[in-house]
């Protein structure tokens, strides 16, 4: 994903000014439990573009044959 960027959960109140407010936001983490928190507190923090990839990377794989521990 070109336009991806890494932003460890605890870093996310410090860099909101990076997260674009005109453009879908998508969090994933490995399983969606961090992801999920970190939607949560932009959808609180006036973010409004905010998508959780429901059981993260795990699940992704899952779809694409692949086994994710």
């Amino acid at each position: 994903m070109e336009e991806a960027q890494l932003i460890p959960m605890q870093q996310f109140p410090h860099r909101l000014g990076e997260l674009p407010e005109d453009r879908d936001i998508y969090l994933v983490c490995a399983h969606g439990v961090r992801s999920y928190r970190v939607a949560e507190y932009l959808l609180a923090n006036g973010f409004d573009r905010v998508i959780n990839v429901d059981g993260g990377m795990a699940a992704v794989a899952m779809l694409r044959g692949f086994q994710y521990d």
